[in-house]
């Protein structure tokens, strides 16, 4: 139900901004004659078309992706003409590059942000980011301590440590920074997902469990979870936890059948 109404919206918000889309692509940057009273409506449009063309990216739509990217860039540069010293427009254009996964040209301007504002963690995260894209690790095990000196509590950067070592075949140690991130933000749906995967691929079952159980409360109504961590302990012959985690899954049935009117 909130998918489609997801999609109605987009439609509903793409058929608003055609006439704009049409007008900026016929004219381009260079004619256009809109005068520049500030970057923050440049900004804000760009913002809507970014939002716009990474949800056509998430579903592979490459030409209005490829339509609406374009046109992003065109009102954030406009906005950069008329102030460069806001660092989240740099930072904006890095990230139209970044989902057209030329991770270069991102970094470049990702560099060019916290240039502008050197304590601007989410510009120091996306550089880490954009090495891990590029697959060099000591550059992204850098820039997200970068991160965590500036901010402790910069929950993604604990993760994408915990990411990069998975990648190169350090598992304890991916487990290691993740625990970390579960210490920073113990309501963190990524961070006990990803957990009980790691933790099960080690061996170490009952700290998969226990991952999988932070990340059942978080998420109480899908029984999916629930029901394997019953299983599990129905195997283990202990019938109070089995009884408990299959009381949970009952109920997430239930509210899941309110949901849906059933």
């Amino acid at each position: 139900m909130n998918y489609f109404y997801s999609v109605r919206s987009q439609v509903i918000i793409l058929l608003l901004l055609f006439p704009l889309l049409v007008n900026a692509q016929k004219h381009g940057r260079k004619n256009n004659k809109v005068a520049k009273q500030d970057t923050t409506g440049y900004a804000a449009k760009a913002d809507s078309l970014l939002l716009l063309g990474m949800d056509y990216a998430s579903r592979a739509i490459s030409l209005q992706e490829d339509s609406l990217f374009d046109v992003a860039l065109n009102y954030y540069h406009e906005a950069l003409d008329y102030d460069s010293t806001v660092c989240d427009t740099w930072n904006n254009i890095g990230t139209v590059y970044s989902q057209r996964k030329e991770d270069r040209m991102a970094l470049y301007y990702f560099e060019r942000a916290v240039r502008v504002k050197p304590h601007y963690v989410a510009g120091w995260y996306n550089i880490a980011v954009s090495y891990y894209s590029l697959e060099i690790p000591d550059s992204v095990f850098y820039y997200s301590r970068v991160c965590i000196g500036m901010d402790s509590t910069y929950v993604k950067a604990y993760q994408l440590i915990g990411l990069e070592y998975y990648k190169i075949g350090k598992k304890k140690q991916a487990i290691e920074w993740l625990n970390r991130s579960a210490q920073v933000d113990p309501k963190n749906v990524f961070t006990w997902s990803t957990l009980s995967q790691y933790d099960y691929e080690v061996g170490d079952t009952m700290g998969s469990v226990e991952a999988t159980a932070h990340w059942a409360e978080l998420e109480p109504n899908d029984f999916t979870k629930w029901d394997k961590l019953a299983m599990f302990y129905k195997v283990h012959h202990d019938q109070q936890k089995f009884d408990y985690y299959t009381r949970r899954a009952q109920e997430a049935r239930k509210n899941r059948d309110l949901y849906y009117g059933h």
